[in-house]
């Protein structure tokens, strides 16, 4: 019985060498697991994280000129959505007001940091500048649009002229061209503006001479005057000045 009670009491013998074999494994384990942490460590960057050094920063709440900027901004875009609205319309506007109404309640308790506030500031400022520059293009763009309408306006009345001058210088060709085909009717010229007396016929070749004539009167000193009185008349002077003019024609 002691015999036995002894074998109960005494711990179960370690063969000699398993303890150190299980050491080993156990640093084999901890070496790989080292490795895999550190190239998990290598594939994942690292995070820097910074550090507020004042994390209570000062805060007020929205001034009254920001809080109206924002309504007037929501304001046009609830106008802009509801014109591009087709359907249900009142209800989207009572819906859109509900959402506007909440905003602003928001707006007059919500507190904001010093910081960006004053950023806010610059933005404003930023803004009336940018609204000053686009008030001047918009002015400059009206001066050109009416500089270009005047201009436009000159180059019509320009282009109506040339056509009331193109029609009359048609309206003149044709003029010119019927008073040249009178003219030409009239004195029987060709296109080369030759001119074609009538033909003489036989009997006058053959007519006696005006001198024989003459000759033959008995009176003639009386007949001498009474020709030189004709030359010498007004019809005569103006019959042989018609008749320079055709031949020079």
């Amino acid at each position: 019985m002691v015999r036995k009670y002894k074998s109960q009491l005494e711990p179960p013998r370690i063969k000699k060498g398993s303890k150190g074999r299980q050491q080993k494994r156990k640093q084999e384990r901890e070496d790989a697991e080292a490795v895999e942490n550190k190239k998990k460590r290598a594939k994942c960057p690292t995070e820097v994280l910074e550090v507020n050094p004042n994390p209570q920063e000062k805060q007020q709440l929205l001034p009254t000129s920001s809080r109206e900027h924002l309504e007037a901004t929501i304001h046009w875009l609830i106008t802009s959505v509801l014109y591009k609205t087709t359907q249900n319309h009142n209800e989207i506007r009572k819906h859109l007001n509900l959402l506007k109404k909440r905003l602003l309640n928001s707006f007059e308790t919500i507190q904001v940091p010093v910081r960006k506030l004053n950023s806010w500031g610059k933005v404003h400022t930023i803004l009336a500048e940018e609204k000053k520059k686009t008030v001047a293009i918009e002015d400059d763009s009206e001066e050109l649009q009416k500089e270009l309408d005047k201009v436009l306006q000159a180059t019509e009345l320009n282009d109506n002229n040339i056509k009331t001058f193109q029609n009359k210088v048609q309206k003149l060709k044709g003029d010119l061209a019927a008073e040249e085909a009178a003219s030409n009717k009239l004195f029987q010229r060709d296109g080369k503006y030759d001119l074609f007396l009538p033909d003489i016929f036989e009997d006058c070749t053959k007519a006696p001479i005006l001198q024989n004539e003459l000759l033959k009167v008995r009176n003639q000193p009386n007949l001498l005057h009474d020709l030189n009185t004709i030359q010498q008349s007004d019809e005569m002077k103006t019959l042989s000045m018609f008749l320079e003019q055709v031949y020079e024609m």
